[in-house]
């Protein structure tokens, strides 16, 4: 809905008297617009509708209460809908926690470290080679390596880690982060709204960085074991084919975006963490154009509440400092008078009393000798008989100068 319309439906809830609509209307914006300037002068731990949050933007924040662990651990958001259990299986559960090690600040050193013991042992190896390796072995091998006390890993956090997640999991209809609400597609399916679309950046070392854009299936929170809790909620996305032209087109002319509903990425790799995800909204063509029968338009959905950074006043900076070419005119050299500005001299006027007669009858006379001038200028033709018989015109002017 454009906001001009939610702005009329805002002033239409205010009506409490039909008979007199403007002015009910007119009497509680008024109210509303003094309490919201009285807001400003309040404290700033009293609550008031200019200190609150946005539905969408309230993800809850960081428990305060809970210790500070990794970085992947207890992130900001906020489930919505009903709350579910279920067990994961051996496969969902090794790609949520490969996924989980792969996006963690705290072992990405150790990430770097197996990469350059690959490319040691195997000289010649590609990027290829090793983005696979990482992807079956990098888990187990971490494991290895934490546990081994020679290393000096004392993070509990990390050794906690590495045993990976519990089997037992949270389910979710929806979840608030990033300014953004998030349902499942099921969820969505008798509902005109679209909440279920996403995209994420993805990266690797043999291809370069390509979005990849899915639709929401399940909202999942695992949990790994030990005290204090360290809970991760992730989303189970079903993605589109990623290939250029095949899956995915781009449109230069208008930057639009468009996917191949039919056809899905290969690779298994569902699962993503709910903090990186950016929402988007599916578009299909209509039923008339059969060559885009299948495709589907991709538009990026802005958080609500906030502006576009192409719509921010952006200030323009002036320094004092800079020098203003100035013109030095010497008044006392030639010409230089007429740089001065004269005042205008305005001439009087007589004006006669009224009822007075001086002045009309010279305007008469002047009308006259107007007139017989205009009548000296006019050009009279007459006609004449020639020798021949012939009649003749000539000028009076004519004959007269001559």
């Amino acid at each position: 809905m454009y906001p001009f319309e939610r702005f009329i439906n805002h002033l239409k809830s205010k009506m409490k008297n039909k008979r007199y609509v403007e002015g009910s209307i007119c009497d509680a914006y008024l109210i509303e617009e003094t309490t919201h300037f009285a807001s400003f002068y309040f404290e700033d731990n009293v609550q008031s509708r200019r200190t609150q949050i946005g539905r969408n933007l309230n993800d809850g924040g960081i428990d305060p209460n809970l210790p500070r662990t990794l970085s992947v651990f207890n992130r900001p958001g906020r489930p919505i809908g009903a709350k579910g259990q279920r067990y994961l299986d051996t496969k969902e559960r090794f790609a949520a926690h490969q996924y989980i090690l792969l996006n963690c600040e705290e072992v990405q050193p150790i990430l770097r470290l197996y990469e350059t013991g690959l490319r040691q042992y195997n000289p010649g190896v590609t990027d290829e080679d090793i983005d696979n390796e990482v992807e079956k072995n990098f888990a187990s091998w971490f494991k290895d390596y934490v546990y081994n006390p020679g290393n000096n890993i004392c993070n509990q956090s990390l050794i906690d880690l590495a045993c990976g997640p519990l089997l037992q999991a949270t389910t979710y209809n929806g979840y608030v982060v990033n300014g953004f609400k998030f349902q499942t597609e099921e969820h969505c399916v008798r509902k005109s709204t679209n909440n279920f679309g996403v995209s994420i950046k993805g990266t690797s070392l043999s291809h370069d960085e390509s979005f990849f854009f899915g639709t929401l299936k399940e909202i999942v929170e695992i949990e790994y074991p030990n005290i204090p809790l360290k809970r991760v909620v992730l989303f189970n996305c079903e993605w589109f084919d990623p290939t250029p032209n095949t899956g995915t087109k781009l449109d230069f002319d208008s930057g639009l975006v468009e996917v191949y509903c039919r056809r899905h990425y290969k690779k298994y790799d569902p699962f993503i963490i709910a903090q990186n995800a950016c929402q988007v909204c599916y578009i299909p063509y209509p039923r008339g154009i059969r060559e885009k029968l299948n495709w589907w338009i991709v538009l990026n959905v802005r958080p609500r509440g906030t502006i576009d950074n192409a719509y921010k006043h952006i200030e323009s900076y002036q320094y004092d400092g800079i020098p203003m070419p100035t013109y030095d005119v010497g008044l006392d050299q030639e010409g230089g008078d007429d740089l001065l500005h004269n005042p205008v001299v305005l001439d009087e006027v007589e004006v006669n009393p009224i009822g007075s007669t001086q002045g009309v009858d010279d305007h008469y006379e002047i009308e006259d000798e107007s007139e017989e001038s205009e009548q000296d200028d006019e050009v009279v033709y007459e006609d004449s008989e020639n020798e021949d018989g012939e009649n003749v015109e000539f000028n009076r002017d004519s004959e007269e100068d001559d």
